[in-house]
């Protein structure tokens, strides 16, 4: 099925999606099939080259890319960056004062229920203060809140780096470098999971209390990612192992995080039984089973999602918008 007026030569809706993203509801999203399909990917030869990949390759863009290891530190700067992503996008060009303003990301955060009104006035003034935003003049005294290149640019960073690892193991529309550039399908894609939350209720870690633990602390992210990407089964005379390595002075140096920090989220993982230190420094921790297959789990869910998403939004945009442009580049560390 296509969207109304797209092009036969592109992507359908992926299977798990009953109608059309950019039209929301209740209805939209089959969570079984989604869920079904990423249970069938974790039999895909090549899945656990696919989830190294993602972790490594967010790793990578945050430790080289100052800018972005900056703007998302916890789940309530992302869903920021989306919000004012989705506005931004979603405007009508014949309505001046349609778009992202403090109001709306108000009453967004009041649906989501995720942050007060003083974290998001915090982040309304940290992201202008950082050239993320602009403010806009509009009639009646109302003020835009646009995003700027510069902001496009790091998001786009953290596309780039979602998207290499989904070509890995799926088909995308287009190399993965061309639509991390293309400043439209981020935003639609962005637009699809606002939607699928604040009008289905539904995020990807939804069903995994265990990565919301750690994405709801500061650079929790980064270290779950440390976790998935040294993530292996070492043999013993029991049962195989899964260890992980989570080198506390390591990380904090390639990613310019405090040591504590990383300590602190070894302690909460190992107060919640789901990690176990084998040696000293988090060189090397052992995961309980269930963590474990929980965290390849989930991965397997970004990888479907993603790749979903992206086909779905190349299959919504008219060709021209799913062309490749040249973006500004985000600043470096």
């Amino acid at each position: 099925m296509l969207y109304p007026g797209a092009s036969p030569s592109l992507p359908t809706l992926p299977a798990w999606l009953r109608t059309p993203p950019a039209q929301w509801d209740a209805q939209t999203l089959d969570r079984e099939a989604l869920y079904s399909h990423a249970r069938s990917l974790r039999e895909h030869p090549r899945f656990d080259l696919a989830r190294r990949s993602f972790a490594a390759n967010m790793l990578h863009a945050f430790e080289t890319h100052q800018g972005l290891n900056r703007l998302l530190r916890t789940e309530d700067q992302l869903a920021f960056q989306a919000y004012v992503l989705t506005l931004h996008h979603r405007r009508d060009p014949a309505d001046p004062e349609s778009g992202a303003t403090y109001s709306q990301l108000l009453e967004m955060y009041g649906v989501g229920r995720i942050a007060s009104r003083s974290v998001v006035k915090k982040l309304v003034s940290l992201n202008r203060l950082r050239g993320h935003l602009r403010v806009t003049p509009a009639s009646r005294g109302r003020r835009l809140l646009e995003p700027t290149d510069q902001l496009i640019a790091t998001m786009a960073v953290w596309f780039g780096a979602n998207l290499a690892a989904v070509e890995q193991i799926a088909p995308l529309p287009q190399p993965a470098p061309d639509l991390a550039a293309n400043a439209t399908v981020l935003c639609e894609v962005m637009s699809y999971g606002v939607y699928g939350y604040l009008r289905g209720g539904f995020v990807l870690s939804l069903d995994y209390p265990e990565v919301r633990a750690f994405m709801a602390r500061e650079h929790g992210y980064l270290v779950l990612m440390a976790i998935v990407e040294s993530m292996h089964e070492k043999a013993g005379d029991g049962p195989a192992r899964v260890m992980a390595a989570v080198p506390s002075m390591a990380l904090s140096r390639r990613l310019k995080v405090a040591r504590g920090t990383v300590r602190n989220l070894l302690t909460m993982a190992t107060e919640h039984g789901w990690v176990r230190e084998v040696t000293r420094g988090g060189h090397e921790v052992e995961l309980d089973p269930g963590f474990a297959h929980r965290c390849g789990e989930w991965m397997a869910l970004e990888l479907v999602w993603m790749a979903g998403m992206v086909a779905a939004a190349c299959a919504a945009l008219p060709a021209a918008h799913t062309q490749p442009r040249p973006q500004p580049q985000p600043q470096p560390a």
